[in-house]
């Protein structure tokens, strides 16, 4: 867990958050490099390296809550920042699972650092991603905490 300091102590990722005040006004990052999302930002491999260890145990409880064990064909959304680890656990446990990866962010609380670091940051509440799943086709979308974790599970069925 020590190297979540790494990216979240990271100059790249502190200078985000030096005037936030014009970040709300423009309604996107001011740090003159611009979106720092850009396809093999050093930033992101960042993340992606030192983040990994906080997702770990949610991914099991994530796999478990899904499932995944009954090793029944189905389809993955793994919307997540790129470290792959929950569509990963999901797929170790179930190799009929057939993965479809986005990257929009999942928690609201989430919506700061997606407007600081992002030319047009957004992150979506549960009521939005319940109507993006229910215009998908899905019937039902349940919230669940994940433990050990500031991390919430959505969880959409047809």
């Amino acid at each position: 867990m020590g190297s979540l300091a790494d990216f979240l102590s990271s100059e790249a990722h502190q200078r985000n958050f030096s005037d936030l005040t014009e970040t709300v006004r423009k309604g996107g990052t001011t740090v003159a490099q611009g979106d720092n999302t850009k396809p093999n930002d050093e930033l992101w491999a960042t993340f992606e390296r030192t983040m990994a260890p906080l997702t770990t145990v949610s991914a099991g409880f994530i796999a478990d809550l899904a499932g995944a064990k009954e090793g029944k064909a189905c389809q993955v959304l793994d919307i997540a920042a790129g470290h792959w680890v929950f569509g990963n656990t999901i797929a170790k446990q179930n190799p009929n699972a057939d993965e479809d990866r986005i990257t929009p962010p999942v928690a609201a609380a989430f919506s700061l650092i997606m407007l600081a670091g992002t030319d047009s940051g957004d992150a979506y509440t549960f009521s939005q991603y319940e109507k993006m799943f229910r215009n998908a086709g899905f019937a039902r979308t349940t919230e669940h905490a994940v433990p050990e974790s500031p991390q919430q599970l959505l969880l959409s069925e047809k």
